[in-house]
């Protein structure tokens, strides 16, 4: 008996392959299904989206309904007539949290050429990252912006000095020595802000 994958439309496509593995999709690790499937591309690209929900019969007619491997990966047209196509296992957000978690733990320790184990060291770090910053022209500060000092309200700036805006993703210069509020945030006040 001929393997096919049926889709949700119950659309029918044969198969030739439906491989398990683990690999990283959209970020994260997780268990990865591989199919090969006689189809073209468009309909390929149609029928393996987010959230697809699909059965797969095997060469002895039994049926299986796949319903966790909602994350699309990539497709690849074998110029053979077949498609192969990536579904990824979907997480819980625990998963995906605590990879996040690892992914961060392992940022820190590149920006810091070591482990960072306490907020107090977290705080050094930055400080020590806004102090070199401080230090660097305006162009030079313009190849990480993020590394600046972060503009905050209720704080005390001085003209010349220069502040990293997360909203806007970019850094400004401060025209008038002043206290930040909400009022003087760089994106609403333009006479105490300067954009570089």
């Amino acid at each position: 008996m001929q393997t096919t994958i049926k889709f949700s439309d119950n659309t029918t496509y044969n198969t030739s392959a439906a491989n398990l593995s683990k690999g990283v999709l959209n970020g994260f690790g997780r268990e990865l299904l591989t199919i090969t499937a006689t189809m073209a591309y468009a309909e390929a690209a149609a029928h393996f989206v987010n959230g697809a929900v699909f059965t797969l019969t095997d060469e002895f007619g039994d049926s299986f309904e796949w319903n966790e491997h909602g994350v699309a990966g990539p497709i690849t047209d074998n110029r053979d007539g077949t498609v192969t196509a990536i579904m990824g296992k979907n997480n819980t957000a625990e998963q995906d949290y605590q990879q996040q978690a690892q992914k961060a733990e392992q940022s820190a320790v590149t920006l810091a050429g070591k482990p960072v184990s306490s907020d107090t060291e977290v705080s050094e770090l930055r400080a020590a990252f806004e102090q070199a910053a401080a230090k660097l022209s305006d162009t030079d500060a313009l190849i990480a912006p993020s590394l600046s000092a972060i503009w905050n309200p209720y704080r005390y700036v001085a003209q010349g000095e220069r502040r990293y805006y997360a909203p806007s993703d970019a850094l400004y210069k401060c025209l008038v020595s002043h206290e930040t509020s909400l009022e003087t945030a760089p994106d609403v006040s333009k006479e105490y802000w300067s954009k570089l």
